[in-house]
């Protein structure tokens, strides 16, 4: 316990020097595929950033890895988002998680996609400024690779390997990145929780294709035509580290009604660092009310921000049980909604659900 210890110890350390590098505004706009600080999932969407500690199953896949170990046993989840309505940008989610209970600890493995519609953009040109040349369609897709081990009785830990690819259909980009997460959960019912998650970790991406060829003279008098190719500066991603802490306070001994208070510090390396502090109510197993404030520079002045996000989030779940007998571990079916407030558009609405076995 000891060795594990010190590595918890390690982990918060070093995240603490990088903080040191993150917020820098001088870097601000100079990180590319920000597809990937976009939360697709409708339970955790509703209350910020602040889950990175305490957050559980098939949403930790965004948050913190390290959460799929509080998976039951197997988990399946979809979300469908609609990111600023009124830009007609949706957002579409899938994962799986299955946990496996060995000799030297708990395991899980977790794997999930999520995918990026910009909807119809009209391709113009200066001779056809109106249209008529069909629709530009962009997108984007990542998917997950995740896993995830227990060490002793309260030490979580994982670790996934994340393939982004972004573009139209003659100029793309693909690239990797590396999320790595841990939790440690004290007190008697685990109501102390603490949780460090690093994202985005990986090389400069760079766009490619028949999309940035073009035809040029060989020469000045030749007359003939040979194709060139535009060369792209690489970009790097948006790494960001998370630092959480949460406390959970249980109205009774069952804990049927319980009230979590939790906390999270977010360094950017290429934009503002952000504070987050939510709240959530929970009623036995069937219902959950959450709700946050996302504060970062700039905010409150929509002039100044650099993030469509306002700061206020909140969200609803409900929990149905789908077994006969109440001693079974009967098969459970969750619905969550959430939304997000943004200075521009009609905010972020997000629904989705989740069967856990």
């Amino acid at each position: 316990m000891i060795k594990f210890n010190k590595i918890a110890l390690f982990t918060l350390t070093t995240g603490f020097s990088l903080m040191a590098f993150a917020g820098n505004e001088d870097r601000i706009g100079q990180a590319g595929a920000q597809s990937l600080l976009i939360n697709p999932w409708a339970r955790t969407g509703g209350f910020g950033n602040a889950g990175t500690s305490n957050i559980t199953g098939i949403e930790s896949i965004y948050g913190n890895i390290a959460g799929t170990l509080h998976t039951r046993n197997m988990e399946l989840g979809f979300s469908s988002t609609n990111w600023l309505v009124g830009s007609d940008i949706k957002l579409s989610a899938f994962g799986f998680v299955k946990k496996f209970d060995g000799d030297n600890g708990a395991s899980a493995l977790s794997i999930a996609a999520t995918t990026i519609n910009y909807g119809d953009i009209l391709v113009t040109t200066v001779e056809q400024p109106e249209g008529g040349l069909g629709n530009l369609r962009l997108s984007s897709s990542m998917v997950n690779f995740g896993y995830s081990k227990k060490f002793g009785n309260r030490i979580y830990t994982g670790m996934q390997l994340k393939v982004v690819s972004e573009g139209v259909s003659n100029v793309r980009a693909t690239g990797i990145a590396i999320d790595a997460g841990i939790q440690y959960w004290a007190g008697t019912n685990d109501n102390l929780m603490l949780g460090v998650s690093f994202k985005n970790i990986g090389p400069k991406m760079k766009y490619s294709g028949d999309g940035l060829s073009f035809k040029t003279n060989t020469s000045s008098n030749s007359g003939y035509q040979a194709t060139a190719e535009s060369r792209t500066e690489g970009f790097d991603l948006p790494t960001v580290l998370h630092i959480g802490l949460a406390y959970r306070y249980d109205f009774d001994a069952q804990r049927n009604n319980s009230l979590l208070i939790a906390g999270d510090f977010m360094a950017n390396a290429y934009g503002n660092d952000q504070i987050t502090l939510g709240l959530e109510y929970k009623y036995k197993a069937l219902l959950a009310l959450r709700g946050a404030f996302v504060y970062e520079k700039g905010v409150f002045d929509a002039s100044k921000a650099v993030t469509a996000l306002s700061g206020p989030v909140g969200g609803i779940s409900f929990n149905v049980p789908l077994g006969k007998k109440e001693n079974e571990k009967r098969m459970n079916l969750a619905i969550d909604a959430s939304y997000r407030a943004t200075n521009v558009y009609s905010g972020v609405y997000s629904l989705g659900g989740r069967l856990n076995f």
